[in-house]
């Protein structure tokens, strides 16, 4: 599973790899504004030949901003399904200490803690100790959330893919939405 940095960090490239797509297509339609703006050609060649590519490509550039977006959208989806798979209950993840939770016999809050120890990263076996803890009334002072805080930052994320390739062309409008040091980069931190 990535980690929550390798997720953003492909949510940045994603970005970047449209913006760059739209400074190539502002350069061919700057090139095509600049030979309209010439006077070296004709009227009718303007008005059939360059007029036409011209509105080509602002509607590439309208069409690249909505499919960056797309990108953005189907990244977190995958990323959220992701995420919702790691939280789910796997049976190749039970350990003997699964058994002892199911015997019937009485577990102290000693034996429970052991337990976590031992399973840090198994996020199944966390949430069956946690239940029997939970039915038992044996407080550990342990909840498990899962990835569900991580699936709520997704929710913004392609309205910040939205607006970074509107203003595509403003830096700081970049690097105060997804820059190195934003307040979004940070909800992503290195782990």
């Amino acid at each position: 599973m990535r980690t929550e940095r390798e997720f953003y960090n492909q949510f940045v490239e994603t970005i970047d790899n449209n913006i760059e797509e739209l400074y190539r297509i502002r350069g061919d339609l700057e090139s095509l504004e600049k030979r309209k703006n010439s006077n070296r050609y004709k009227e009718e060649y303007i008005r059939n030949e360059v007029d036409p590519q011209i509105r080509s490509l602002k509607k590439e550039m309208e069409e690249r901003r909505k499919t960056g977006k797309k990108e953005v959208e189907d990244l977190c989806e995958e990323y959220r399904r992701e995420l919702l798979e790691a939280d789910s209950l796997k049976g190749s993840e039970l350990t003997d200490d699964a058994r002892l939770l199911s015997l019937g016999i009485p577990l102290s809050k000693k034996d429970l803690s052991s337990m976590l120890s031992r399973n840090p990263n198994n996020g199944t076996m966390l949430q069956l100790i946690l239940k029997y803890a939970a039915e038992h009334e044996i407080n550990l002072g342990v909840e498990y959330v899962g990835h569900s805080g991580t699936i709520d930052k997704l929710g913004g994320l392609p309205y910040a893919a939205e607006v970074a390739l509107k203003w595509y062309e403003n830096n700081d409008v970049y690097n105060q939405l997804i820059g190195e040091g934003s307040e979004l980069s940070r909800l992503f931190p290195e782990s």
